[in-house]
């Protein structure tokens, strides 16, 4: 027996330090020219992780998920460049000036003298240095504090993932608070939290969606606590960050009553205006929200049923109907998202989280740009409510970054669909039959307890 456990113990051991070492080396190559090394170490990655979740005592996991966050530490993100417009806006704030007034390009001339900001400038894409910021001003309070306690860039990168590191930390602990409140397994907090997808691009490239999903997960655990107006306060505060939490407030309405919906709604949308529309004035307002319909109507990546169109349009009229289809669905979007929160009343919070799992699904296969940092919102909902297709679609979706190498470009719309295909089929038959890893928890707690 005590060989057995030993045995055990050395395998354990080596599946987690292996592990470690694949969420390191995934990070070592270029992604503009180096995909098949990323997609290589991420698939080991992404198998090894749910191993773990599988085999490792729970106990065990929040030491190796401190050992993957320090792993991340000190490092300078190899996968995007997003990185050098965040500093870049919290510089020049600390210098008196409106990332929302200004685009990088104008202001490079007050600046060619300054080598930290001429550093930050060349180190982002075109499109960034010609547009306005589209960060919200609560994302901007973090740019700004790095910036007013540092001019390194090293430094300032440590910072802000200090902060990611500290809010994945605090999702962790209200996530398992809020599964057990809903009488969910705390093992599918562990599919949100050692995610390679979730670790890759809030920690180590700096994406602020973690720290939206933060704020979310505490609104949703007081939700169901039934402490209406410190959710709402929570809830105001995700939506700050990124807009996205906006869509599922209508699932909230057939589960509890009107009158408290309505004071949640009320209290969300105070907040709301007083923490983001009051941080502008009219002009800064509007170059935001320019810069918003710009990205939303204008530009595509990896989008699904969106592609689909874009092929028929070319097809038929032989030129990009980008900003004709991609506005289209969203009409459609909104109308199957009210549809969806209006029809018949969910038996428990279980019901209507899975709804809005439903809800931001199709919201996202019928959405014009799909980065894999967009999808950590979908992965958390996807494991509150037990849908594997969730965690396959945060494996999958690194072939996404196919795009950016030219060699693998060539091949890029045969991998979008083997991105989406298996994803879509897996999630139309849970959606039926219910989430297959609530199904295989229970089975496994059977087994564990027969034991």
């Amino acid at each position: 027996m005590t060989g057995n456990w030993n045995y055990r113990v050395v395998i354990s051991i080596l599946i987690t330090l292996i592990y470690l070492l694949s969420l390191y080396l995934t990070t070592r190559f270029d992604y503009t020219d180096q995909f098949e090394g990323i997609l290589m170490w991420y698939l080991v990655s992404f198998s090894l992780f749910q191993l773990i979740i599988r085999k490792i005592p729970v106990k065990y996991l929040w030491a190796l998920l401190s050992l993957s966050l320090i792993l991340f530490l000190f490092d300078f993100p190899n996968l995007t460049v997003d990185y050098y417009r965040f500093i870049w806006d919290g510089e020049i704030a600390t210098k008196g000036y409106s990332a929302y007034r200004n685009t990088p390009e104008q202001l490079i001339t007050h600046f060619r003298d300054n080598n930290y900001l001429a550093s930050l400038y060349h180190g982002m894409s075109d499109l960034s240095k010609s547009n306005p910021t589209v960060y919200t001003p609560i994302n901007q309070l973090f740019f700004r504090f790095s910036a007013f306690l540092t001019d390194d860039l090293y430094t300032a990168i440590t910072i802000l993932r200090l902060i990611l590191i500290s809010s994945h930390l605090m999702t962790g602990l209200y996530l398992i608070k809020f599964l057990k409140s809903i009488n969910r397994s705390e093992k599918l907090a562990w599919y949100y939290l050692l995610n390679p997808l979730v670790l890759q691009e809030t920690i180590y490239n700096i994406h602020f969606e973690g720290m939206m999903v933060m704020f979310l997960c505490i609104s949703f655990y007081f939700l169901v606590r039934q402490k209406w107006l410190v959710s709402s306060l929570f809830w105001s505060v995700s939506i700050n960050f990124k807009l996205l939490p906006i869509v599922l407030l209508p699932f909230i309405f057939r589960k509890v009553k009107i009158a408290v919906s309505s004071l949640i709604y009320v209290l969300i949308t105070i907040t709301t205006l007083i923490l983001f529309y009051l941080s502008f004035d009219k002009l800064e307002f509007g170059h935001y929200m320019d810069g918003m319909r710009l990205y939303f109507g204008v530009f595509e990546f990896n989008s699904s049923i969106l592609e689909l169109f874009l092929h028929y349009g070319k097809w038929k009229y032989d030129w990009n109907m980008t900003r004709i289809y991609a506005p289209y669905l969203s009409r459609i979007t909104i109308k199957i998202i009210l549809l969806l929160s209006l029809i018949g009343i969910p038996e428990n919070w279980n019901g209507v989280f899975r709804r809005m799992t439903i809800a931001l699904f199709l919201y996202f296969l019928l959405s014009s740009t799909v980065h894999p940092w967009y999808l950590i919102t979908m992965l958390f909902l996807g494991v509150i409510s037990g849908f594997s297709s969730i965690v396959l679609w945060s494996m999958t979706i690194v072939l996404s970054y196919a795009f950016y190498d030219p060699v693998s470009k060539e091949y890029f719309e045969t991998l979008r669909w083997i991105e989406y295909l298996p994803v879509v089929s897996l999630f139309i038959y849970e959606v039926a039959k219910g989430g297959l890893l609530i199904k295989w928890i229970d089975r496994h707690s059977e087994v564990s307890a027969c034991e």
